[in-house]
């Protein structure tokens, strides 16, 4: 196989991953598992690299959306405890068998098609029945819990190894309504329990919950937005101490004389008033530069976001020194002004400031220690 150089790369510090993880174990306390979530390509840091950095720090439990992903951590030798947070199809049901995953059931649809095809003496599938206590999206209601239980206890070759909920308002930190919803799913653990043969593994705190509402640990936490660097809320109590897990990264394609007068980008939007020195990037917005979480932008009233995107120069960093971005930024590429800048050439390196990592699996992953 042909090796190349990346010109545009995330840069992945598997030293913070795992300082990370052990202090949300730390925050989680004796006793109770922290199941690292690797949903999103590794929130962007690579699925198998963030699985296998969790895994050393000693992650017995990962969290994935997908069977797919779940497929990657074994190809890549990732032994802890895999689940899969989303239904099976009856298709796949083998497949899942096959990589001694867990998985996520809602209804009496999910258990048949689980039960449908088990191999005669095959090990039980491990099952969590996931509890819709608001979500509104996947998830067994309140009035069919006991249902769906019974219909796991009751099938040969399924096994009820967990009961989960997620909570959608933890982050927004609506106490409240957080602490009602953690009530009903208190109230509907007992019925999993009794369903089941052997100890129930019961979480349901995300990041934000388990920074707000310690007391509902129960016997495991599955944690993502923390173990990367990043405090889940603006209302939740800050986990000191958090390092920066990974950054984006470019080398310049081509240094740019650009006379007075000269405009740059789509739309022509920005206009040279001195002869500037421009440098070439191979990065844009199809890598996540300049993308914001959608929610917080949203929330916003429009005077409020023009006028902080006015106060707020887009720049990229050239060994810390700021360098402002000219113009809009493309799919996969920028311009910034090196004018001031006399040591920067072609193939210097820049970091690019971003809010965060970018998700998508086309950027290399290149990593650190």
């Amino acid at each position: 196989m042909v090796e190349v150089r990346p010109d545009a790369w995330v840069e992945v510090d598997r030293g913070a991953l795992a300082h990370n993880y052990r202090l949300v174990a730390e925050r989680a306390g004796a006793g109770v598992d922290v199941m690292a979530v690797v949903k999103g390509n590794g929130y962007g840091h690579g699925a198998v690299g963030a699985a296998l950095a969790f895994e050393a720090a000693g992650a017995r439990w990962i969290g994935v959306s997908r069977l797919s992903e779940a497929a990657a951590l074994r190809s890549a030798g990732v032994g802890t405890r895999v689940l899969v947070l989303t239904p099976i199809e009856a298709a796949n049901a083998a497949a899942a068998r096959e990589l001694s995953v867990d998985c996520t059931v809602t209804c009496a649809e999910d258990v048949a098609a689980l039960a449908s095809g088990r191999p005669s003496g095959a090990e039980p599938l491990a099952l969590h029945l996931k509890i819709d206590v608001g979500m509104g999206r996947l998830g067994a209601l309140p009035a069919e819990v006991g249902v769906v239980a019974s219909a796991v206890g009751g099938t040969p070759g399924l096994r009820l190894e967990g009961v989960y909920a997620h909570l959608p308002n933890a982050a927004e930190a609506d106490l409240p309504l957080c602490r009602s919803q953690l009530k009903l799913f208190g109230s509907l653990v007992g019925a999993v329990q009794a369903a089941s043969s052997g100890t129930v593994q019961v979480h349901v705190l995300n990041s934000a919950g388990l920074m707000l509402f310690p007391e509902s640990r129960y016997t495991m936490v599955r944690v993502g937005t923390l173990l990367y660097g990043q405090s889940p809320s603006p209302a939740a109590p800050r986990l000191p101490d958090l390092r920066r897990t990974w950054a984006l990264k470019a080398r310049v394609l081509q240094v740019r004389q650009l006379p007075r007068g000269a405009r740059v980008g789509y739309g022509g939007e920005w206009t040279a008033r001195r002869p500037t020195r421009t440098a070439v990037l191979p990065l844009g917005f199809g890598d996540g530069f300049t993308l914001a979480p959608i929610g917080p932008v949203m929330r916003r009233s429009p005077l409020r976001f023009a006028m902080d995107r006015w106060r707020r120069s887009l720049h990229v960093l050239f060994d810390g020194k700021p360098a402002q971005v000219l113009g809009r930024v493309a799919m996969n590429m920028v311009v910034a002004d090196v004018t001031d800048l006399p040591e920067v050439v072609a193939g210097s390196i820049a970091e690019a400031p971003c809010l965060r990592v970018p998700t998508s699996a086309l950027l290399p992953r290149v990593y650190l220690g």
